[in-house]
Formats: C-alpha cells, sequence, structure tokens
C-alpha cells in the first residue's frame, strides 16, 4: 500500500497533534531556560506540529509536509532578520 496522496485526518487526530505541540512546550518550558536558541526551536517546532493540525482536509500531502517545514525555516528566517536590525 503507497504513501496517503491526501492529508485527511479526523479532528480527533488533530486534537491529539496539537495536544503533543503543547505537551512539548510544557515540558520543554523554553520561557524559563537562559538558552534563547533552545527556546526559539522549540517554539519553532511546536509551531510545526500546529500546522499540521491545522492544515485543512483534502490537501495534497507534500504540500502539507512542504508547510509544516517552511513554518519553522520562515519563523528562524525571521528572528535572525530582528536581530540583525537591531
Amino acid at each position: 500500500m503507497g504513501m496517503a496522496r491526501e492529508w485527511n485526518l479526523s479532528w480527533r487526530l488533530r486534537l491529539v497533534i496539537a495536544c503533543c505541540a503543547v505537551g512539548y512546550l510544557l515540558f520543554a518550558r523554553p520561557w524559563s531556560g537562559l538558552n534563547q536558541s533552545i527556546a526559539i526551536g522549540a517554539y519553532t517546532c511546536s509551531a510545526a506540529f500546529l500546522t499540521l493540525a491545522l492544515v485543512p482536509r483534502q490537501t495534497r500531502l507534500w504540500v502539507a509536509v512542504c508547510a509544516a517545514l517552511a513554518v519553522p525555516v520562515l519563523a528562524e528566517v525571521i528572528i535572525n532578520l530582528v536581530h540583525l536590525l537591531r
């Protein structure tokens, strides 16, 4: 059986993905850490998971994966640009 061609998750699976993202943030507690790069990584990882949970049904699988990968990359680029402009 091949890979599914569409991103079709039930609302329960989307809820599980969102809970995993929130649980990861609660476990990692990036807001209390001293290392800013670890905190940024935790937030961007959670954002990638939340992106997967929010991708609408009937979306192509490769589009969903690319969106989930693009969110943390774009967030890192924006954060780096903000630090450079200071």
